[in-house]
């Protein structure tokens, strides 16, 4: 267990002027310089677990399965305040993605408290290794793919006898610069895009959309406190895609987030990890394209939310 410290007190001054916003805990690209001055983690890589028989083509599985990213590597580091103090508990997987981050604005000393927890997910051989079993004798498939390999896209990749597997997605996802995580960020979260797999053959076509990490492009989750004010931010990941934000600020002091409650009910509301489902189910399906719907636009209000509160400090 390692911790940092780096001792600060709510002095009577700064009470009498008020407590202006603070960033506790901030991320940044991980380099030789600032390996041991916090918690690195990696942002996860989506990959497709695609599962099914031929003639049971309706009842295919598509389950989300994230490894470590390792050309996206962050380090969480505590930040500095005259104000206050604080406790930040970082916890990763043993394959170092983000399992649990909570900011505790109320202890004798800024601390960076480092635990690894077990492990969640398989890491694969290669950077873009695809996984194909095939079990000859039923027409049983299991195969684990990139989402965005470009082999899948257009009219797919032929899987032999008439089956092809394809993948789709909005086009300008992977136009443009690479977005970086911004500088005030407490963590960096990879943004979330939908992409719908196909899968044929000349008697039956299974859909299903699943929502995945971008590839490139990184959002930043902001946690601004008062620090005269005591709160508890945690945020809760699975396998590194964050699921839950709980917030517990005892005083009636203004909001020390600014993300707004309802946005976060949304993501905690939402599933974030491994979407499954199967078409021939056509109410379960509804549902899961629904709460996948309900994902995107709590996002996007929390990108417009951390928009907003930068342009009015």
């Amino acid at each position: 267990m390692k911790h940092i410290h780096a001792a600060a007190l709510c002095g009577a001054l700064f009470l009498a002027v008020g407590c202006a916003q603070q960033a506790p805990l901030n991320s940044a690209a991980l380099s030789p310089g600032n390996l041991a001055s916090g918690m690195p983690y990696y942002l996860p890589k989506s990959f497709l677990r695609v599962t099914f028989e031929r003639a049971k083509l309706l009842d295919a599985t598509i389950v989300v399965e994230n490894r470590p990213d390792l050309s996206r590597a962050f380090v969480a580091r505590a930040g500095y305040s005259a104000f206050s103090n604080d406790l930040y508990t970082i916890e990763t997987t043993a394959d170092g993605l983000l399992a649990s981050v909570k900011v505790d604005t109320d202890e004798q000393s800024d601390e960076i408290v480092k635990a690894a927890t077990s492990r969640v997910t398989a890491i694969l051989s290669g950077e873009d290794a695809e996984i194909s079993l095939r079990d000859a004798s039923t027409d049983a498939f299991s195969i684990m793919i990139n989402p965005f390999a470009s082999e899948y896209r257009g009219s797919g990749k032929s899987l032999g006898n008439g089956m092809t597997l394809s993948t789709s997605y909005d086009a300008s996802v992977l136009e443009g610069p690479t977005t970086p995580c911004p500088a005030a960020a407490a963590v960096c979260v990879p943004l979330l895009v939908p992409v719908t797999i196909t899968i044929k053959d000349d008697k039956a076509k299974f859909e299903h959309i699943a929502t995945v990490a971008h590839p490139r492009h990184v959002m930043g989750i902001r946690i601004d406190r008062r620090p005269c004010v005591r709160s508890i931010a945690t945020l809760t990941f699975k396998a590194g895609m964050i699921s839950k934000f709980d917030v517990e600020k005892p005083s009636e002091v203004a909001a020390c987030l600014s993300i707004p409650l309802d946005v976060i009910s949304a993501i905690i509301a939402a599933p974030v990890n491994a979407l499954s489902g199967r078409s021939a189910r056509l109410r379960a399906q509804k549902g899961v394209l629904e709460q996948q719907k309900a994902l995107l636009e709590a996002q996007q209000a929390l990108i417009d939310a951390q928009i907003a509160a930068a342009q009015s400090n």
